[in-house]
């Protein structure tokens, strides 16, 4: 004969995963309506705000800011080949696109991180070619869409810039980074820092943080005011952490993953109103 705890054991056991299946089911549907919530809202927002490839709509919708970032980072994702706007040419698309962005709202810098290393690969003149057919889409033959690029390698940072004689200072500096230039870089310059005091270059009491933080910004560049993420949540990517000590993060959990012009714009609102405390 069944003992009557046992019986009412097993009864609590099967109410209590009735009801624990019933959280599951409802926080599913939590989830499933706030991102249809999200992404129709970001539809609607994708129709009523486009640059349409001038920059003057660029100018209005900055204007009504506070601040504006003077240094811009993004993350960029290689799509697979098959998918509309992959491969090299999408991706190489896609800096170009961010770059007349950042033309256009005023930010004097851009750094471009792309993880595995596909944009440094490339050759330093075809990246500078298709950036500057996506500007030519935005400016024509304007000079204010001027920029110069930099691929900051571990070894050595190699640069290309407007070549016509009494060229101006180019209006964007943009550069192109990737996991290779972070713990990878930070290794480099310990090497390079404990052979100089091995051969007596300098005493081990000169390497100062200061000393180590100049060297790394001779190398990747300074830190970035505003990072941005087109993923729908943050992931650095092995970003490094280093470089971004007091940089604002954005991201929108509406996005999929495209690189969209609403998302750059929602960024630079959340910089407008961000407060930055920084202690001693």
């Amino acid at each position: 004969m069944v003992d009557s705890a046992t019986q009412s054991g097993t009864v609590s056991g099967f109410f209590f995963g009735i009801i624990l299946k019933f959280v599951f089911a409802l926080l599913a549907v939590v989830k499933f309506v706030r991102s249809f919530y999200f992404q129709s809202t970001y539809r609607v927002e994708a129709l009523t705000l486009s640059p349409h490839k001038t920059p003057q709509i660029i100018r209005n919708d900055v204007t009504k800011l506070s601040k504006v970032p003077r240094h811009i980072a993004v993350i960029l994702d290689r799509k697979q080949k098959h998918v509309e706007g992959g491969g090299v040419e999408g991706l190489l698309s896609d800096v170009g696109e961010v770059a007349a962005w950042c033309i256009g709202a005023g930010a004097s810098e851009l750094t471009v991180y792309e993880r595995t290393g596909v944009l440094k690969s490339l050759p330093l003149q075809d990246v500078y070619n298709a950036i500057e057919d996506r500007l030519r889409m935005y400016f024509g033959n304007s000079s204010s869409a001027t920029f110069k690029i930099f691929n900051r390698q571990n070894d050595g940072t190699k640069s290309l810039g407007p070549s016509a004689a009494g060229s101006a200072d180019p209006k964007l500096l943009i550069n192109l980074i990737s996991e290779s230039n972070g713990r990878k870089l930070i290794v480099d310059v310990t090497r390079v820092l404990s052979d100089m005091v091995a051969q007596n270059v300098t005493s081990p009491k000169d390497i100062t943080l200061d000393v180590i933080d100049r060297q790394l910004k001779e190398r990747i560049g300074s830190e970035p005011d505003l990072l941005i993420m087109f993923s729908s949540e943050i992931d650095l990517q092995g970003y490094p952490p280093w470089h971004i000590r007091v940089t604002e993060i954005y991201c929108s959990p509406a996005n999929n993953g495209n690189v969209s012009y609403l998302v750059f714009m929602k960024a630079l609102h959340a910089f407008a109103t961000a407060k930055f405390k920084l202690g001693r």
